[in-house]
């Protein structure tokens, strides 16, 4: 249990989240840079397929393949509320749910918003970002050894086309530690620029926990891949 919840936690701390729902052409070229925005739609629905490779435990874990999948169920003054669903983790188990809501810049927005923490959503910079240049976000996100804070850079790399689909690629990295545990890692994310939804995304990730906290210590290596369904 331990090491399945330090699998997601870690996972979705990449903010990997911040884009997983229907937008309205909002990356888009201005005379400042690139702006980055939400347009939540209601009854939007997507699915992806997240994969993930672990190493570095004593005890050899198979790999884990699973859905994600969010539903906007309403928007409010540009405030969402999205039916979140990921997993299940293996034969015989059960997706985990919850509600949360997020506003037009991929921010969290009260009530149970506990999920969405653990998702790690850091949201878009609230002014136009130029090739070239990051931003950062911090959130709490709930791990095993209780709450970390953890810190995303984004940095825009700019412009492409896949399968003739304009997309804008992003670098991030990410540092976290609690008592008893660390986390750090980076990869890459892919956004269509016509909806700002994601394509693709790739991470890797260390997790380290003492022997005190966990009963031996550990290091983990972690490989995550997110494709769209």
């Amino acid at each position: 249990m331990i090491i399945r919840t330090s699998i997601l936690a870690a996972c979705l701390a990449s903010g990997l989240f911040l884009t997983l729902a229907k937008t309205d052409a909002q990356i888009s070229k201005t005379s400042r840079g690139y702006t980055m925005k939400m347009k939540w739609v209601k009854g939007q629905s997507m699915t992806y397929i997240m994969n993930t490779k672990m190493t570095g435990t004593k005890q050899q874990i198979p790999d884990m393949k699973m859905p994600m999948k969010m539903r906007v169920t309403d928007v409010t003054n540009g405030v969402a509320t999205i039916q979140t669903a990921v997993g299940p983790f293996g034969k015989g188990g059960k997706a985990t749910e919850t509600t949360v809501k997020i506003d037009s810049t991929g921010r969290p927005v009260g009530g149970n918003n506990q999920m969405m923490s653990s998702f790690g959503a850091a949201g878009f910079p609230k002014h136009p970002i130029k090739i070239g240049e990051s931003w950062k976000s911090s959130l709490p996100v709930q791990t095993p050894m209780g709450s970390m804070n953890v810190v995303s850079v984004y940095r825009f790399k700019g412009v492409n086309r896949i399968g003739g689909k304009e997309v804008a690629d992003l670098d991030v990295r990410i540092s976290g530690a609690s008592k008893g545990m660390s986390l750090s890692g980076g990869g890459t994310m892919t956004l269509f620029t016509s909806d700002a939804s994601l394509a693709r995304a790739n991470f890797n990730q260390n997790i380290s926990m003492s022997g005190k906290s966990s009963g031996q210590g550990m290091n983990m290596k972690m490989n995550i891949s997110i494709v769209r369904k």
